[in-house]
Formats: C-alpha cells, structure tokens, sequence
C-alpha cells in the first residue's frame, strides 16, 4: 500500500496521458475516415449514412461528407444488352421517373421497394442484370454508332433550384420535402470545394449559389455530387449530345416514346410521384451566379430546350412541377 501511495501520482500522471494519446488517435482516424468513405461506391456510402439512430446518423453525416462527390463513372454507360439500349439521366432531371418506368415495362410490375438500394443502382439484383456498367471507350463507341442511346436532360438553372430545396435548403422536410437526413453531408461537402469553413448544416439558396460559383471559379466542378455536377460532366462527358439517338426533357411532349419502342410496349408515360410545391424568389446576386455556373450547359443542351428558362431575377418559380414528377 505504500508503495502504491508513494507511486499515485505518476499513476495518474500516465493514465493521463494515455487518455491523452488515445483522443490524440481517435481524431487522427476521424480525420482520415472522410476520405476512407470518399473512396466508397456511393450506393455503400449511402447505407453508412443512413442509420436508424438520429445521434449516430448526424455524426456519421459530419464525417462522411467527401462521399457525396461528384462521379460520373457509374452513371455513364449504362446499357441494356437484350434491348441494345443504353441510358443515362442526370440527377434531378426525372431520374427515378425514368429508371421506375424502365424497370416497369421491362418486368410488368412497379418498382415496391423503399428501401436501399433505389432504383437508380441499376447494378443491384433487383435489376436481375438487365444492365452493364460498359466504360470500354471502344465498345462505347460501337453501342453510340449501333445501338438506341437515350440521355434524359433538364434546364440547368431550374435542375440546380431543384437540387437545392431536396438536398441543401434550410427547414423542415415539410417546407420543400428536403431530404433533411443527408443534408449535413451535402452542405459539408459543397463547403469543403468552395474553401469555407463547414459549420453550416443547411444552406439559404443565396449561400447555395455562392458556393457553387466559388467551386466553378477554382475549377473543382467535377468534383460536385451527381445532383448538381454540371450535365456536360455527367452524360455528356464523352460524347456530345448530338451523339445520341435521343435527348430530351420529362416535360417534352412525347420524351418517352422512342424509349416506348425499344422497349416493346404501348405504355410512354412515366409513373407520377410528389414533388415539391412551394415557390421560390430569384434574387439578382442568385441569378448572377447561376447563369455564371450553367453557362457552359445550355451551351451545350440548350437546343434540346424548348422553352425558356423559368429561372430568373425576381421571378417566382416551381411552385409547381408538371406531372407531379419527383425530380
């Protein structure tokens, strides 16, 4: 016992300093953890997020943000060998209207899942392997040359509102049904390509826009998450739209009919779903960086566009969105 006492306080001393050098390593890994999910495929990194304990799925949100980066290799090509078909559809253009239609006419039933994975993870088995993630550039130019190739597409400036009250927009999810439990993720990972601090868990659209200026303006925009990577870096990456056999919008009359004959069916209406219906004021410093950021697309796509751009400074828009589609 005396030897104990004697030797008390360097005990504490070292107990200490293990606890000291045990947070010390902890943070190290906490640190590095980002980039460990960042190298995950999305769909994984997903599952890790979504948890069902609220105090756990925040911190995973905190540290798990490089996961929502932009990567386009899954999203282009995806192809149908037994209809030599092959899509692609950008984020927030009529995704899950699109891939739930496909899914419906090719195995005469609905899409009942609603759970991970969506339907957007072609390469899950409840695809059945109906698709092929081909990135062979040569085989990739055979199936543009000899096969129906489909891109699905939307104005660039109302994609990015969009994108912004699902994704990033302050609130409830009742206000513009954001999806409030990967917000975090998103807003941190936005923060951390335009340089700022990631203290904010939700942006203002003001804020939103900024920030994607900042990104565009340092050249990190290939780096953005798949809902607001630029279309000329998603679908049209490697080739043009002129490429394609059809490039069209959901709102287009008749967008789904070429697919409908490929398919093989009489059926050319997407499924409807909810989409948001509160109406949104364009400030001038939004529009500005907007119209700075999208530039490059309608370049691009702006042919494919039939109408005008709905975005525009002190102009009230999507408070309602055709066909109730979910975008």
């Amino acid at each position: 016992q005396a030897l104990v006492g004697s030797h008390a306080p360097y005990i504490v001393i070292s107990i200490s300093l293990f606890r000291a050098m045990a947070a010390l390593i902890l943070s190290y890994f906490l640190c590095l953890l980002p980039t460990a999910l960042g190298a995950l495929p999305l769909h994984l990194a997903e599952a890790l997020v979504l948890t069902d304990t609220p105090q756990s799925e925040l911190s995973l949100l905190q540290v798990s943000s490089a996961m929502q980066r932009g990567d386009s290799t899954d999203l282009f090509m995806r192809y149908m060998p037994s209809r030599h078909l092959a899509v692609c559809a950008c984020a927030k253009c009529g995704s899950t209207s699109l891939w739930s239609y496909i899914y419906q006419q090719e195995f005469g039933a609905p899409w009942n899942w609603t759970d991970l994975p969506y339907v957007h993870r072609t390469s899950s088995d409840r695809w059945r392997g109906k698709f092929t993630l081909v990135q062979n550039r040569t085989e990739q130019e055979r199936i543009m040359k000899e096969d129906f190739t489909f891109a699905l597409i939307r104005d660039p400036k109302e994609r990015l509102v969009s994108a912004w009250k699902s994704k990033f927009a302050c609130g409830s999810r009742t206000h513009f049904k954001t999806d409030v439990a990967t917000r975090v993720a998103y807003v941190r990972h936005l923060q951390r390509l335009a340089g700022w601090n990631e203290s904010e868990n939700c942006f203002s659209l003001g804020e939103f826009a900024e920030a994607l200026a900042q990104v565009h303006a340092s050249g990190k925009a290939k780096l953005l998450n798949s809902h607001i990577l630029p279309q000329t870096l998603g679908c049209f990456r490697e080739f043009p739209p002129e490429k394609f056999s059809w490039v069209t919008h959901i709102d287009q009359e008749g967008a789904f009919m070429p697919l409908a004959i490929v398919l093989n069916t009489t059926q050319a209406v997407p499924p409807r779903d909810h989409a948001s219906t509160d109406a949104v004021i364009i400030p001038d410093s939004v529009a500005r960086n907007l119209d700075a950021v999208t530039k490059d697309e309608y370049a691009m796509i702006g042919g494919y566009l039939h109408e005008e751009s709905r975005v525009k400074q002190g102009v009230s828009i999507l408070q309602t969105e055709s066909h109730g589609i979910q975008r």
